[in-house]
């Protein structure tokens, strides 16, 4: 199903993700690739000095921060599945200009992707709160 997302750009993303998620199959691999995404985060993370409590997605059972560090989104966690759906939303989210990213709906992105079905319910809360984190850093 096709759920209104914003540019052909992010839904392009968006698609590139979903697809691979369904070549990958069983949650066993899945989750795989999420810790695979995840150590990449670790590369370019969201610097300490903005991993403060207005950047925390506080749903998330581990620490997990995002934040805008020169004009990008960027992220931090000490978890590892935490990591790897924070890296896909950057993946997402980067693609496209702030604006369009202001404007975003968080709950059919979700459903494009099939969060409900690849994130538990915790899991799920920190990825869609992150989402609403992120669409209010863009508005600011």
């Amino acid at each position: 199903m096709k759920y209104d997302i914003g540019s052909t750009n992010m839904h392009n993303k968006i698609q590139e993700w979903r697809d691979l998620f369904e070549e990958l199959g069983d949650d066993l691999m899945l989750y795989e690739h999420l810790l695979d995404e995840g150590r990449k985060l670790h590369n370019d993370p969201l610097p300490e000095d903005q991993r403060i409590e207005s950047n925390r997605v506080s749903r998330c059972q581990y620490d997990l921060f995002v934040g805008i560090h020169e004009n990008r989104f960027k992220a931090y966690s000490n978890g590892m599945i935490a990591s790897g759906y924070a890296y896909m939303l950057l993946d997402i989210f980067n693609s496209v200009p702030l604006s369009e990213v202001a404007e975003c709906d968080p709950v059919n992105i979700g459903k494009s992707i099939g969060v409900k079905e690849i994130l538990s319910a915790q899991r799920g809360n920190g990825f869609f709160q992150m989402m609403d984190i992120m669409k209010a850093q863009a508005n600011e």
